[in-house]
């Protein structure tokens, strides 16, 4: 009780909203399932859509004396994160351009990304997320966070799965090309959450190299979640390449019972923007498809809807008649309630190409 004071406690139900949790998801960078118990320790001036000081899910530590020295130890590890993060630097010499420094300055520069090197290298998560957010919000040409690249075999070999993924993500800095291959090797790591953060950090670098490995990747993964990151990174990374688009274009296909394995790789067909073929190999797919039930129960729904998404995005003109003449003009009765919206969406998206 007395630990306590020291925070501003707040107890959270189960019996929230949707609305509630995506607020929670929002505000402390929660992905995924909100699970229950679990404990959120946030500085006072938490900055929306980060990750929070500390958070701890579910509850190993049972009841009684142990349960109470396990929450008071979380307390200690918070306010010791918050303490230690008050006392961090705000950033390098010369601010974020770097530009025109003399040499002294220079060298304190790089004194500096050595400095948050060192913190993200060492334990304490609370410090490790600070300088890492610093080393990317400072980064000039890549000397901040390319710095990073020699953790990743060093945190890997450790089994520190959780300093790894931090890192990994610190590296989605688009066209950061010279990243790239440093993370190529990952994608063959044991753990699912480090091999689907590798993807989504090569997506966001989106680098042509990355297109050989992923597509490597994709063919042994296993799991549809991973998979879906992995089709993703091969659609930004492999635009114009044609393995990529028959591997895109076989992930694509409708599979009997759900088809949430297949929207990663219409979301990666679409970043071929202005490709007539990959328009004409998406069509081909919803017209296997057909028309949306009349009765509102369709197992493809959703795929459907994407395909017509993924149309847009590419945007070939061809594909405004396609819409028109081959998905709206077989719809029988438009105005039915369960088609209304529908017409509406598809309506949008061929004005769209």
């Amino acid at each position: 009780v007395r630990q306590s004071r020291e925070f501003v406690c707040v107890l959270i139900t189960a019996a929230g909203t949707s609305d509630d949790f995506g607020e929670l998801r929002y505000r402390f960078g929660i992905d995924g399932n909100i699970v229950s118990p679990q404990h959120i320790f946030a500085r006072p001036d938490h900055p929306a859509g980060t990750r929070p000081l500390l958070r701890r899910e579910y509850w190993s530590h049972g009841s009684g004396e142990q349960a109470v020295r396990a929450l008071l130890d979380m307390m200690d590890d918070a306010l010791a994160a918050y303490r230690r993060l008050e006392e961090l630097p705000s950033g390098p010499p010369g601010g974020s351009s770097g530009s025109g420094l003399d040499p002294e300055a220079s060298g304190e520069r790089a004194a500096w990304i050595e400095e948050m090197v060192e913190l993200v290298r060492g334990r304490d998560r609370g410090p490790r997320r600070r300088a890492l957010r610093l080393l990317v919000t400072y980064d000039r040409k890549g000397d901040c966070v390319l710095a990073l690249l020699p953790l990743l075999d060093e945190l890997e070999k450790a089994s520190r799965t959780g300093s790894l993924v931090a890192v990994v993500r610190a590296l989605a800095v688009p066209s950061l090309g010279e990243a790239a291959p440093a993370l190529h090797g990952l994608l063959r790591h044991e753990d699912i959450h480090v091999r689907a953060n590798v993807a989504v950090t090569l997506e966001t670098i989106g680098s042509a190299a990355s297109a050989k490995p992923l597509l490597a990747s994709v063919r042994r993964e296993k799991n549809a979640s991973v998979a879906n990151h992995l089709y993703r990174a091969i659609g930004r990374c492999g635009v114009g390449n044609s393995s990529a688009r028959r591997t895109l274009l076989r992930g694509a296909r409708p599979v009997k019972g759900s088809d949430f394995g297949s929207f990663g790789a219409v979301i990666g067909l679409a970043y071929a923007h202005g490709d007539a073929k990959v328009a004409r190999d998406v069509e081909k797919q919803l017209l296997k498809l057909g028309p949306p039930s009349q009765q509102g129960e369709d197992d493809h729904t959703f795929l459907r809807a994407l395909l017509l998404w993924c149309l847009s995005e590419v945007g070939d003109p061809e594909s405004a008649a396609f819409v028109r003449e081959k998905v709206l003009d077989t719809i029988e009765d438009a105005s039915s309630p369960t088609t209304a919206a529908f017409v509406g969406f598809c309506e949008a998206v061929e004005q769209r190409c």
